[in-house]
């Protein structure tokens, strides 16, 4: 599987968070990710320095109280190696940047409206399962791609350009479980604001923008593009609600609603024990729903060669066919192939 490296998974105690080894094995070196640039930089050190105390500069210093137990521990002994996650915050990458949270309120009233361009309510249904699961897969892929320390480094530009504050701060959940739950849930949701916003613009340009039209005026095309923009509208709502998935499985059992508790008990929602898994071990369990598992260990075991230690790249590939072809290639002739079969059997 595309993991952690040993020495990013030694790092971590067992309480959770990131504390200094003894000894560190050999990784990469230093320069390879110093210095480069910042999309967020620290308040002083560059283009999007922080102009305002954020609600997000208690988990901002905790990363620097983290980075200087490293650091210091280094001076000690000198032949330690640092994890790029550390290397980057030392080097002045802000970790958590406070992005706007109006829109995903704004996102969220979009992805209703898109909804309900559905052709028929039978498409509705089939697609809020059908993309119930696919959501789950796609939350897996995702969380492959941006759990590798690989994708950190600057080998590809590309990547590093898409993905690079998205690394960064997945990595640091590693080290810090309870930060989203610190964030709270808009702020959770804002991280998704340009995956959200490049889904629309992608689909619009290569699909067309939903056709209004009611009545007998619509051809199979309209129907199949408004169902396209409806299962991204679904998409949208999962994703938030994958969001929330994560949050209630890093939040204390107390401070969860019982109506919460009783969904991951019946596996709706992401359970707790199994996403703890993850936190031990780096390398399963990546589905912020926790059923569609199994697919990315198939993916990863017959459809990601090793190609001389470069399977970060092919994951990548993975996660951008999925984003542009994933909905138009397969969900929505799966879901009007489902939906025609009823239809047949209602008749």
């Amino acid at each position: 599987m595309c993991r952690p490296s040993n020495t990013a998974k030694a790092a971590l105690s067992t309480g959770g968070e990131l504390a200094p080894p003894s000894s560190a094995a050999a990784a990469s070196p230093h320069h390879q990710y110093y210095p480069r640039h910042f999309y967020f930089a620290k308040e002083g050190k560059g283009r999007g320095a922080s102009r305002a105390r954020s609600r997000l500069d208690p988990l901002n210093a905790k990363v620097e109280s983290i980075t200087s137990k490293w650091l210091k521990a280094r001076i000690d002994d000198p032949s330690m190696v640092l994890p790029p996650s550390v290397l980057l915050s030392a080097d002045g990458a802000l970790v958590y940047p406070d992005r706007w949270r109006s829109l995903p309120v704004a996102f969220a009233v979009a992805a209703c409206y898109l909804i309900s361009l559905c052709p028929n309510i039978v498409m509705l249904v089939v697609g809020i399962v059908v993309m119930y699961f696919e959501s789950d897969l796609y939350s897996g892929v995702v969380h492959v791609v941006l759990d590798d320390p690989k994708n950190l480094d600057r080998s590809n530009y590309l990547m590093e350009a898409i993905m690079f504050q998205g690394c960064l701060e997945f990595q640091w959940h590693h080290a810090i479980p309870r930060d989203i739950v610190i964030k709270g849930l808009l702020s959770s949701c804002a991280d998704l604001n340009v995956v959200v916003f490049a889904n629309m613009i992608v689909i619009a340009m290569v699909h067309g923008v939903p056709f209004v039209a009611g009545g007998d005026d619509r051809d199979d095309d309209d129907d199949r593009r408004r169902l396209l923009w409806s299962l991204l509208g679904l998409k949208l709502l999962y994703g938030y609600f994958g969001q929330l998935n994560h949050l209630m499985a890093h939040e204390s059992e107390g401070r969860r609603p019982r109506a919460v508790r009783a969904l991951q008990d019946n596996r709706v929602m992401l359970d707790q024990g199994r996403h703890n898994g993850h936190h031990r071990t780096y390398d399963d369990n990546y589905c912020l729903l926790g059923h569609m598992d199994w697919a990315v260990r198939l993916i990863d075991e017959r459809c990601v060669p090793d190609l001389g230690g470069r399977r970060h790249h092919v994951w990548f590939a993975i996660w951008m066919v999925m984003s542009v072809f994933c909905l138009p290639c397969a969900v929505v002739p799966v879901v009007r192939a489902i939906a025609g079969c009823i239809y047949y059997y209602a008749e």
